[in-house]
């Protein structure tokens, strides 16, 4: 399925949740979605920890 980046981003925006370009047939796409959503959890989890010391 092919989505435009201004169709994508919009709802992303709506919701307050990055957009992500990818494309199926690039490897290295798939790879680094993962990783990308793990770190912003990882920081997530620490600027809650970071508020809970304070």
């Amino acid at each position: 399925m092919v989505v435009s980046t201004a169709k994508g981003e919009a709802p992303a925006d709506e919701y307050g949740i990055k957009f992500f370009e990818t494309c199926k047939n690039k490897r290295k796409h798939r790879a680094s979605f993962p990783f990308l959503i793990a770190k912003d959890i990882k920081q997530g989890l620490s600027e809650i920890d970071t508020k809970a010391e304070v």
